[in-house]
């Protein structure tokens, strides 16, 4: 639920950002004068440029330069700047010229107008910079991330900085609670170590287990095998001193360790032994009737033998197979086509 909340409002900025990119860019379209006459033609072109700038980040950057074709990828942006160069005075030309033709002759326009080109080059050029600086923060952000979460599933370890700012792989167990200091999680590992961590409490919360950690207040986690006793207000862990204030709005986090956790161990059902089925005897004039059948015709099916029997096909199945056991009767043919006959014996020789 939290995945998809975040993802809602990442779209959201996304389109307030655009939105004011392109409010802003038809009012003044940077380093270049804005034709009040070309209005749409400005929003087009400020729709080209995010429409480059997203190409790059959701494309370019991660099939390309992350491939480590880098020329590539350097070409497709040259490439991409000088196509959006020439869209973009190939539609507004006249408009520019008609606008500085008011204050300077026609070869100064021209120069003006050179100028221009020049400055928009280096605009599209620092947009696309910008964003290539955004797509390389956050592939990083994800690679520590991915990191981190191999660590913790091999080897239940996170990377932290000591006082001196140098990287350590610290045991969670090592831990035994965390404080949210500004932009930063302070951590108070064994033996009065101090580590930090960039982000906040939250973010350092989701690399463990839910089990892990209790949250008393909105800046303090508390991990619960250090958890010596607590009250209604406060609680005290293992090589501390002095109690931890408990807010009320975490008071329910706390009741819920006095709750034990359902047993896992299977109950072992005992087996009932049923008697074994006795079947009926089948009735003496039943089986007549069926032998009856069989001898008065060449070639009978089980299926019809019940028709003319008025019997269950169970029961003719059953009469059959006692038939067949005494040897007096036989299956002849194929399965689909075959039917049950009485036993030929076998002729005497004179």
């Amino acid at each position: 639920m939290t995945s998809k909340r975040s993802i809602k409002w990442k779209y959201l900025i996304h389109f307030i950002l655009c939105s004011s990119f392109l409010y802003l860019f038809c009012k003044n379209s940077l380093l270049r004068p804005s034709p009040p006459s070309a209005q749409g033609k400005e929003f087009f072109i400020g729709a080209m440029l995010l429409f480059i700038c997203y190409l790059n980040a959701l494309v370019l950057h991660p099939l390309l330069y992350r491939k480590n074709k880098i020329m590539t990828y350097v070409l497709w942006s040259v490439f991409s700047i000088v196509v959006s160069l020439f869209v973009e005075f190939f539609c507004l030309y006249s408009d520019i010229m008609n606008c500085t033709l008011r204050n300077l002759n026609y070869d100064e326009a021209n120069e003006f107008f050179r100028i221009c080109i020049l400055f928009d080059a280096l605009r599209d050029a620092g947009m696309l910079s910008f964003t290539f600086l955004i797509c390389e923060f956050n592939w990083h952000h994800k690679q520590e991330k991915s990191l981190e979460k191999l660590l913790m599933a091999s080897e239940r370890k996170i990377i932290v900085k000591d006082l001196s700012g140098t990287d350590v792989l610290l045991s969670y167990k090592q831990i035994r609670y965390c404080e949210q200091e500004e932009n930063s999680t302070k951590i108070y590992g064994m033996d009065d170590a101090v580590y930090f961590r960039y982000g906040s409490l939250k973010n350092f919360q989701t690399l463990f287990d839910d089990d892990f950690f209790v949250q008393i207040d909105r800046k303090t986690l508390i991990a619960k095998n250090q958890i010596r006793s607590f009250t209604d207000k406060q609680l005290w862990i293992t090589s501390e001193d002095h109690p931890f204030e408990i807010s009320p709005i975490f008071q329910t986090q706390m009741d819920k360790l006095l709750i034990a956790p359902p047993s896992k161990k299977k109950i072992k059902r005992k087996k009932i032994i049923r008697p074994p089925m006795v079947k009926k005897p089948v009735d003496n004039k039943k089986r007549q009737d069926v032998f009856h059948i069989i001898s008065e015709n060449p070639i009978i099916s089980a299926v019809k033998l019940a028709e003319q029997s008025q019997l269950s096909q169970s029961t003719v199945n059953r009469i059959l197979k006692l038939l067949k056991d005494e040897g007096l009767i036989e299956y002849t043919g194929s399965k689909k086509t075959g039917g049950y006959r009485v036993r030929q014996q076998p002729s005497s020789e004179s």
